[in-house]
């Protein structure tokens, strides 16, 4: 797994990278397709099909690089992947074909070699996945030289990606509405990130990304993750009077029975003047009082 560095927490709270190896990239199954397609997204192939799919499913966009390529870049020292800011004038070719020159105030996801993708938006066209077999349909037969046999498209085949690298990251949703609207790029990705995604949804979409990438390309997901997490939001405390509850449900309950009924719902609380808990980061705190 390669390592991983966050160089502004405030625009980037949480990162997550999980790991598939030895897949097969191939179209996505039948059904897969046109639930897809059902809910306006076009079918690419199993690998980003299934990110758009976890993506519908958790709500969590998510990104995929060719390891390879990463690994490639690395020109034999470790992965080292980070995110920051641009530098004045850098650039990118985006997954769309175009070169863009980026401002100081974009984030990006870097290795050691430069930018593979703007943070929450969209990604470099250098680490994207690749189905080779697709390239036979567009692909021109090889000349043929004096003395050898004729050879067809597939030998001008180029190679399919083997390793996934899978993204799932928290971004500060005004600074991705912000590049979007500089870059005039508008995706399903920062639609998403420019409303606020819960950084506890990147371990969530990573997990089950990998999960339909094992089903879909019989890769074998190697165990464990990168989870860098350097700024987890500070969780809300509500408060539930015995008043709240009968004037939203019309029946009396006193505050045992009110603390009884959250706990049974995973809601830690308790009936106290001053009720404190502790609860997972995606849980509001919950407390009954009189």
């Amino acid at each position: 797994m390669p390592r991983f560095e966050i160089t502004n927490p405030e625009l980037n709270p949480r990162f997550v990278l999980g790991l598939i190896k030895d897949v097969s990239v191939r179209p996505s199954p039948y059904k897969t397709q046109l639930r897809l397609k059902l809910a306006g997204m076009r079918p690419i192939n199993n690998i980003v099909d299934a990110t758009n799919y976890a993506m519908l499913d958790i709500g969590e966009p998510l990104h995929a690089f060719d390891y390879d390529v990463l690994l490639e870049r690395a020109r034999g020292k470790p992965v080292h992947i980070m995110t920051r800011t641009a530098r004045s004038g850098e650039k990118l070719t985006t997954l769309d074909g175009v070169e863009r020159t980026l401002d100081e105030s974009t984030v990006l996801v870097c290795d050691s070699a430069g930018p593979l993708s703007i943070a929450g938006i969209m990604g470099g066209a250098e680490s994207e996945v690749v189905d080779a077999s697709r390239e036979i349909l567009d692909a021109k037969g090889p000349e043929v030289q004096d003395g050898e046999m004729p050879k067809g498209k597939i030998s001008m085949r180029g190679k399919s990606t083997v390793n996934v690298l899978l993204e799932g990251a928290a971004w500060n949703f005004i600074n991705i509405r912000k590049t979007a609207a500089a870059q005039n790029l508008p995706s399903e990705a920062s639609y998403r990130f420019s409303r606020g995604v819960h950084p506890a949804m990147a371990e969530r979409g990573v997990r089950r990304g990998l999960e339909l990438m094992q089903a879909w390309a019989d890769g074998k997901v190697t165990p464990g993750l990168v989870d860098v997490y350097p700024l987890p939001p500070v969780p809300p405390e509500v408060e539930l009077t015995r008043r709240d509850v009968k004037r939203w449900l019309g029946i009396d309950l006193s505050t045992e029975e009110i603390a009884g009924l959250l706990r049974a719902w995973n809601f830690p609380s308790r009936s106290a003047r001053r009720p404190s808990g502790r609860l997972p980061p995606t849980t509001a705190w919950i407390s009954a009082r009189a």
